[in-house]
């Protein structure tokens, strides 16, 4: 997922770099979590560095239910620009760690257990450049698919979501919201994909909008989440009172950096 990166890179929270040589855990670009690494993201390729003396890596969590041990996979990706030592991996074939070098690089693996995460493991200060890198069932690298941004967004959706906006009640840019209590709302929100997980939800700059007075009242917490399908539903607590009564609808408004992060990856 999100891994062609001459036609395109997914970035939904569109960074150009993100360091994390103190040691954290945070998703890059999607699908991608760095663990202690650096990432630089160019126009059609990425970088990922480890500025750090001990050896982190870089993630992706798997959801191929028909592999078992004892079937094959094939891994392809063209590097560049690659400085000390990287390798390549897969849950239990830790043992079976491929070395990557600059150019092509094709290796075909023999499953020990079920593909659970894929990993790119950098030695201390190494640093790795990827045009494009591909994980295909089988023994042979088949080229890489035709790049649909459509289809890989919605991929790439269906693991994080993250709303920026500042709407605006002039052009009915908001959300609604019904008011549950005197510091507490529940709003529903449509995401583009259905997800299959109960996420973690971050909100920011998020303010409840009384329609009646105008008041407005800052989101200081998220209670509860629910979700089916594509419909999330968040239970925000506000950090003072609301003054209209129960049940009744409140806008939902971001101010200027606002941001609703929906997460379903795990980062353990």
């Amino acid at each position: 997922m999100n891994s062609d990166y001459r036609s395109g890179i997914i970035n939904q929270k569109g960074i150009t770099s993100l360091d994390k040589s103190d040691g954290s855990t945070e998703l890059g670009i999607d699908g991608w979590i760095q663990y202690g690494i650096n990432i630089a993201v160019g126009s059609n390729y990425v970088t990922f560095a480890n500025r750090t003396n001990t050896t982190h890596t870089i993630q992706q969590p798997l959801d191929i239910k028909s592999l078992k041990a004892g079937d094959k996979v094939t891994f392809y990706a063209s590097c560049f620009n690659i400085t000390g030592n990287v390798y390549i991996y897969m849950t239990g074939l830790d043992a079976q760690k491929k070395k990557l070098s600059n150019g092509d690089n094709e290796f075909t693996f023999t499953l020990t257990s079920a593909l659970e995460r894929f990993y790119i493991e950098l030695a201390p200060n190494a640093v790795v450049s990827f045009n494009c890198k591909k994980l295909e069932i089988g023994e042979h690298f088949t080229g890489m698919p035709a790049w649909n941004e459509v289809i890989e967004l919605l991929k790439c959706y269906a693991k994080y979501y993250c709303f920026n906006a500042q709407p605006n009640i002039n052009n009915n840019k908001y959300m609604l919201a019904v008011q549950i209590a005197t510091n507490k709302v529940r709003m529903t929100i449509d995401l583009p994909t259905q997800i299959n997980k109960t996420p973690s939800v971050k909100v920011g700059y998020l303010y409840i909008v009384t329609i009646s007075t105008g008041a407005w009242h800052l989101v200081t917490s998220v209670k509860s989440i629910n979700y089916v399908g594509n419909k999330l539903t968040l239970e925000l607590q506000t950090q003072d009172n609301i003054s209209s009564s129960v049940n009744n609808p409140v806008y939902a408004m971001f101010t200027k950096d606002g941001y609703l992060e929906v997460d379903m990856y795990d980062y353990d």
